[in-house]
């Protein structure tokens, strides 16, 4: 069984390792452009590099997305064209429902 002394030392041993973990973190936040990660090898932090590792991990392309995006917005935006009536309905429908909600 451990002595008091011992985890004494152990616990500022731990204290002084989390002082210098939180001033390395607070130095890269400062510098914003790069992390070291587990493997001691810097990564940039920039949301779409990481958005678009994301997707290439999960077998997603990000040039796909991006497509599979504009076809949609060009779809919706023809939707209000082709067919105002059903637009109108969609868009009271939405109204209606979030106006129950809200009460």
């Amino acid at each position: 069984m451990a002595t008091k002394a011992q985890l004494m030392a152990e616990l500022d041993l731990l204290k002084q390792q989390m002082a210098s973990r939180d001033d390395i973190s607070a130095s890269q936040s400062k510098a914003g452009a790069k992390t070291v990660d587990e493997a001691g090898e810097t990564e940039e932090t920039d949301p779409k590099s990481y958005l678009g590792k994301l997707l290439e991990a999960q077998g997603l392309d990000k040039d796909e997305i991006d497509e599979l995006w504009s076809q949609l917005t060009t779809e919706l935006g023809d939707l209000t064209r082709e067919k105002p009536i059903l637009t109108a309905a969609a868009a009271f429908g939405v109204g209606f429902v979030l106006g129950r909600m809200s009460k």
